[in-house]
Formats: structure tokens, sequence, C-alpha cells
């Protein structure tokens, strides 16, 4: 494997920019751009507290999970945080992907809380268990 293969590999192949128009209900969005062919499928965006610049800790029940979906590096995909439908449009004549979480209120209206993006690469998915267990 050369070596820009591995590190194609080691990168989620999204770049997220960060949260734009903060507090700001009906505008507060997450903007994110691919920078290769990625399919969405596993992608998650968290609500974190900012630790420093470079890290936070996410919460854990603040979570919105892409769907299936393969996009490309010309691509912009925007995350509103409030109400709304799934739409492709353009943004400054790349392909334009919007997705809502569906939030009541803003998610980013304190100084201290930013997007944090993950992949979930290993995914294990239990069964209903009954006791006594065998």
């Amino acid at each position: 494997m050369s070596s820009s293969s591995y590190l194609e590999l080691m990168t989620s192949g999204l770049h997220l920019f960060g949260v734009m128009d903060a507090g700001i209900p009906n505008e507060e969005r997450i903007i994110l751009r691919p920078t290769r062919v990625v399919n969405l499928r596993g992608f998650g965006i968290a609500v974190g507290v900012a630790v420093n610049e470079n890290s936070a800790m996410a919460i854990h029940d603040n979570i919105f999970w892409f769907p299936e979906m393969v996009v490309e590096p010309n691509a912009w995909l925007f995350i509103y945080t409030g109400k709304g439908t799934f739409r492709q449009s353009t943004a400054g004549g790349s392909p334009a992907i919007v997705f809502h979480w569906q939030r009541a209120t803003t998610l980013f209206g304190r100084e201290e809380l930013v997007p944090v993006l993950f992949q979930a690469m290993n995914v294990e998915v239990g069964v209903r268990l009954k006791f006594p267990l065998k």
C-alpha cells in the first residue's frame, strides 16, 4: 500500500469548517466539505464542549447521523440544527446538500459548544436479552 493510499484511509474524507450563525434560530448551521469521494454512512456530528482549540468532549445525547449517501469533493454539506426538509441545490456553483437536525432550539448558542465530526468505524448491534443469560 502506498503512503498516499494509507493517508487516505486514515482521514475521514470530510472537512469540518465549523458552525455559522450560532444561536440564531433557523440560521444556525454546520458547514462541511468532502475532500474526496466519500459515503456519509457511519458519520455523525455531536455537540461538544471545547477543551481547547483542537479538542472537545462530546455530549453523549446530542448526535446527528448522516444517511447513506455518496458525496463528491466539490459539494457543500449544510446541517441546519432546526426543523426542515432535506434538499439538494447549489451554492456558488457547487452542489449543496442540506440536512436538518430537527431540533426545536439552537444548539451552539453558548461559546464553549462546538460541532464534533466523528465516524463510527466498527459497530456491533446487540440483541434483546432475557434472563437468565445462557
